[in-house]
């Protein structure tokens, strides 16, 4: 029983770690613990979690940072992720640790703070939101980020506003000894409000990590989210990060991922289209090697007409690299006129590599444009031959094409240097290069 660690840490820490959280976070526990005890954790006999891969990490035992004491760390050698060519507004994360200022104005009332600071100061919003946009709180992974989560990111929008700057979430693992973080963050787009969101997790040292995430996302009518993550830790890394959508009528939304090194790590995202009109493109790029593994699993959910999805997931793997697709698109009785569509292709490098793909259309409406489609294969060798008859040496040319094949992904990125500096970064990944960034201290 994995989960039984965590139900004797909270058993005999609960009075500490109620003191040393955002009070949004303790009324849930109880609920929690008792979903815990009950369901236990998931296993890979449920179906949707045939391809995840951190349940070895979880038999681990791991340390949690109750009393939120911070790790001894500067500013000076933080991880700083600079993206040359913009400007952001950062927010570091040290482990699940909030790193300077929790209160951040971005202007025209729009906020972005940490949760703890938001309990104090905005108590009745956070009520009105918080848990009601995740539809699986019963989920084992989501009990647990329950149960233990202290603290997170809180950012409100409000009606009209379009954050001028994008904002950067720098997640920085730092730690001398196995170390479980835990967070909780809530994002809340009033009607017409605009927002740039950048998540990268980075690690600093070789101790091994355990990340839990959920990240619930309201986004209002004609609202409009950009929202890229981006994962370059290492091989010590395991993560379990979980984003719930839910869009509102004619909003606007493209959430983009890239893993270009890990260790272990489930991405699960689910998308609810509510109201008619609204749009949703989901995907990403995975390139990894050695013995990675990463598992994205996805659900968009049409309720409404004149609604349209797209997915779009790409990977490269290579050595004994794992990497798994499974994507649903569940379109309800009444959401006529629903346009969706949902693509995975991906290119194994080596005989050793593995490619899983599950894409899935339910269809409960009879006036719809639906469909999936999946391939997965080595470079093309008529190619490869053609580019070395016109004088491209073989490594080159593999290069070339890899590159094409992702570029597709990156047309969705629509901050043109952000689109530059993960072209780079993949780049560098194809060419076995660092993927140390401009101002990076240490990784």
């Amino acid at each position: 029983m994995m989960e039984k660690q965590f139900l004797d840490l909270y058993s005999e820490t609960k009075d500490v770690l109620n003191a040393h959280s955002a009070s949004i976070f303790n009324s849930y526990r109880p609920e929690a613990e008792s979903n815990l005890t009950r369901k236990g954790m998931p296993t890979k006999r449920e179906e949707a979690y045939l391809y995840c891969p951190v349940f070895e990490a979880l038999e681990k035992n791991w340390g949690v940072n109750i009393k939120r004491l911070q790790p001894a760390i500067t500013d000076d050698n933080l991880f700083h992720c600079a993206v040359p060519g913009i400007k952001t507004t950062s927010i570091y994360f040290t482990n699940d640790t909030w790193h300077g200022n929790d209160f951040i104005d971005l202007g025209n009332g729009a906020i972005a703070c940490s949760m703890k600071y938001a309990s104090a100061h905005y108590g009745d919003i956070l009520k009105s939101y918080y848990g009601a946009i995740l539809q699986d709180e019963t989920d084992g992974f989501s009990s647990l980020n329950s149960l233990l989560v202290q603290d997170g990111i809180f950012i409100y929008i409000p009606q009209g506003v379009k954050v001028q700057l994008p904002i950067q979430v720098l997640n920085v693992m730092y730690a001398k000894q196995r170390l479980m973080s835990i967070g909780r963050n809530l994002i809340i787009m009033e009607p017409e409000s605009e927002l740039h969101y950048i998540d990268c997790v980075h690690t600093m040292n070789e101790t091994e990590y355990f990340q839990s995430r959920v990240t619930e996302i309201f986004v209002g009518s004609a609202a409009t989210l950009r929202y890229c993550s981006i994962e370059s830790s290492g091989e010590n890394m395991n993560a379990i990060h979980r984003i719930a959508i839910r869009q509102k009528k004619d909003s606007d939304v493209k959430v983009s991922g890239f893993g270009l090194l890990l260790g272990a790590t489930r991405n699960h995202i689910t998308i609810d289209l509510d109201e008619p009109g609204a749009s949703a493109w989901l995907g990403g790029m995975l390139l990894i090697d050695k013995k990675e593994r990463c598992d994205n699993y996805t659900i968009i959910r049409h309720h409404a007409c004149n609604c349209t999805s797209n997915e779009l997931y790409k990977y490269i793997l290579d050595d004994s690299a794992e990497g798994a697709f499974s994507g649903r698109i569940i379109v309800d009785h009444g959401a006529q006129k629903t346009n969706s569509y949902q693509t995975n292709r991906n290119i194994c490098m080596s005989k050793e590599a593995r490619a899983l793909g599950r894409p899935q259309l339910e269809i409960y409406a009879d006036d719809v444009k639906c469909g999936h489609g999946a391939t997965t294969g080595m470079l093309d060798e008529n190619a490869l031959f053609y580019m070395q008859q016109r004088g491209i040496d073989l490594k080159e040319a593999r290069l070339l094409l890899l590159q094409a094949f992702s570029a597709e992904v990156l047309e969705n990125i629509t901050l043109p240097a952000l689109a530059d500096r993960l072209r780079l970064l993949i780049e560098k990944r194809l060419h076995g290069e660092s993927l140390r960034c401009p101002g990076c201290n240490r990784c």
